[in-house]
């Protein structure tokens, strides 16, 4: 037998629209009408998100198996050994209408969402399995996260309905697929990029000082800049491991923009150096400079060796995420090399074989690439400079659809949310409505788990702070 559920609306949750047939199994002595979905009271400005229809083209309909056989002797829904704790069991009731709500606002992140509503109750029911899974558990191997994982050759009808409700997510916790990982490439490919700037350094070094040209200085200073941002990130990665993630990502922008400062101010000087040698030119002086074999050859192998640690940077990036970052940085610091070797060298070559005014090319060169790198700098400080000024976000939909599905606010009442963009990450401050009869341990609990889940497992948050209000 089975009847259908229609779930009433719930002005105090704000779920107006929404109105989800869930099929169940019948059991007579159940009688449920849902004055309350399990979802939270939320702020005015995101009442949108309970007022989505869901979309036409979905038609899951999740079960909720009211018949318990999990061994106990009456086979009552309410006496089922899994819903001794009546929070999970609030929780879990109202997992269909979660799962109608992600369907019904379609969020970017619906897959992590589900996820981690999966894995928190998975996590509930490994602590703590009734005998019809207890006694007959399959023990595996999850070669991703090298750990042995419970899987039940019987399962219960908690369990059938947690497989209905979420397939996908079930069939990647019991028979996880090797996922491919390139972090070894990866940190491969940073240390190759890191000792080739060092060795690239020396014969720059060399070409300098046998040719004294202004433009194989400017591709001198490239790699110097280079090493020194390579040098740069070393040292704030050791004080990654020594302080908390927020006191070191505070002050990395303004670690960076004195880097950019100062190089600015060495361009300058550069730049004006080049005028003069220009202007002395135009007047008749000699200008002379030494480009023999060795330099050439020093040049073009340093340029074939940038191209190729170009390329490998670029495949590597869409292999890799974990250091994303750092191969992007790579890539545009041998891009900018590449630019300037090439330029440099045919400057250098026309400077050096071709008489009189034809000279100027190699200081004209050189200033043309530092007004190029005065630009680029110029972008990174203003870049800097933004990611430096909080800005309040409009869109925080998303982030709110984490908040309701993601994370447990307990009876709380989601009161405000609030961010704010800080060096390209987001700064979340939420405001929850403490329910009178919380404690103040209940308040910690819950205040950590938020704050906890949204700095470690949600994409560009940078802090997330949670403050409780009374009425």
């Amino acid at each position: 037998m089975s009847r259908e559920f229609l779930i009433k609306d719930s002005p105090n949750n704000y779920y107006t629209d929404i109105q989800t047939i869930i099929n169940c199994d019948e059991v007579s002595d159940l009688q449920y009408e849902y004055e309350n979905v399990g979802l939270p009271i939320i702020p005015k400005q995101f009442h949108h998100l309970y007022t989505k229809k869901r979309s036409d083209n979905v038609t899951a309909k999740y079960v909720i198996t009211t018949m318990c056989d999990c061994g106990n002797k009456s086979n009552s829904y309410d006496n089922c050994l899994h819903f001794a704790n009546q929070d999970f069991k609030y929780y879990f009731e109202s997992l269909p209408f979660r799962l109608h709500h992600l369907y019904a606002v379609q969020p970017e992140s619906q897959h992590q969402i589900r996820t981690q509503m999966f894995q928190r109750v998975m996590n509930y029911l490994d602590a703590s399995p009734c005998s019809l899974v207890s006694d007959q558990l399959e023990k595996q191997f999850n070669s991703s996260s090298n750990t042995f994982i419970s899987s039940p050759k019987h399962e219960c009808h908690v369990y059938q309905d947690v497989k209905c409700m979420f397939p996908v997510e079930w069939e990647a916790y019991f028979h996880p697929k090797p996922a491919l990982d390139f972090s070894k490439q990866a940190k491969l490919t940073l240390s190759v990029n890191h000792i080739s700037a060092y060795v690239i350094l020396c014969m720059m070094l060399i070409v300098l000082c046998l040719s004294k040209s202004l433009s194989m200085f400017s591709v001198f200073t490239d790699i110097v800049t280079e090493v020194l941002s390579y040098i740069f990130s070393f040292f704030v990665s050791i004080q990654k491991q020594n302080r908390q993630k927020v006191h070191v990502n505070t002050f990395k922008p303004l670690r960076i923009l004195a880097f950019q400062s100062f190089t600015q101010c060495f361009y300058l000087f550069l730049g004006s150096y080049c005028v003069y040698q220009i202007v002395n030119i135009c007047r008749g002086k000699d200008y002379q400079i030494e480009f023999q074999a060795i330099q050439t050859a020093l040049m073009v192998s340093a340029l074939v060796w940038k191209i190729v640690l170009f390329v490998s940077c670029r495949k590597m990036i869409k292999k890799e995420n974990k250091f994303k970052a750092e191969l992007e940085q790579c890539k545009q610091n041998h891009k900018l090399n590449m630019l300037s070797n090439k330029v440099g060298f045919v400057c250098v070559m026309i400077t050096f074989q071709l008489p009189g005014k034809w000279k100027i090319c190699d200081p004209a060169a050189c200033l043309a690439l530092t007004g190029l790198k005065l630009y680029l700098l110029c972008k990174q400080v203003s870049g800097q400079m933004k990611n430096l000024s909080c800005q309040s976000i409009i869109g925080t939909d998303e982030l709110m659809m984490r908040l309701i599905h993601q994370f447990d606010v307990g009876k709380c009442q989601i009161a405000q949310m609030d961010g704010y963009t800080y060096n390209e990450k987001i700064i979340l401050e939420i405001q929850l409505l403490a329910d009178p009869e919380m404690t103040m341990n209940e308040a910690i609990k819950i205040k950590n788990h938020i704050q906890n889940g949204f700095e470690n497992d949600v994409p560009g948050i940078f802090s997330c702070k949670v403050d409780f209000i009374t009425e």
